[in-house]
C-alpha cells in the first residue's frame, strides 16, 4: 500500500502524538464507535510500527486500511474506512474454569482415591 489519494477530507482525525502503537490502537478503538459506516478516519502516528500494526488491526476489526500519507508537518497519517461499527472492546471473553483439555485436580494427595475431576464435574477413579 503506497501513498493514498488525499482529495477527500477525513470525517475524524485522531492525533496519536508520540504514543506507541499499542496505545494508538486503543485510542483509535475508543473513537470509532461514534463513527458511521463509510466514515473516513485519519490516524496521525509517528511510531514506525503503526505502518505494520494498523493494516493488521483493520483486518481484524473489519475496517478498511486505505494507506499512508504525510501531512504538511511531515508526520505520517494513516486513513481508515469505517466498515464495521465497533460497539465494545474487547470482543473476546475469557472462559471460566480450567483451559480446554486440562483437568482440574480435586485432591492433590498422591494415591488419592478421589482422583481428578473431569470436565463434567464427576470424579474419575
Amino acid at each position: 500500500m503506497g501513498e493514498m489519494d488525499t482529495a477527500r477530507l477525513p470525517d475524524l482525525v485522531v492525533d496519536g502524538e508520540d504514543r506507541a502503537c499499542g496505545e494508538l490502537l486503543l485510542r483509535l478503538a475508543l473513537q470509532l464507535p461514534g463513527q458511521p459506516v463509510g466514515a473516513l478516519v485519519r490516524l496521525i502516528a509517528t511510531d514506525p510500527v503503526a505502518a505494520i500494526d494498523l493494516p493488521y488491526w483493520c483486518h481484524l476489526t473489519g475496517n478498511g486500511y486505505l494507506g499512508v500519507g504525510h501531512g504538511s508537518d511531515g508526520r505520517p497519517h494513516y486513513d481508515i474506512a469505517v466498515r464495521r461499527i465497533l460497539t465494545h472492546a474487547p470482543h473476546h471473553t475469557l472462559p471460566s474454569g480450567p483451559p480446554p483439555g486440562e483437568l482440574a485436580r480435586t485432591d492433590d494427595a498422591p494415591g488419592s482415591s478421589r482422583g481428578v475431576a473431569n470436565p463434567r464435574g464427576t470424579s474419575l477413579p
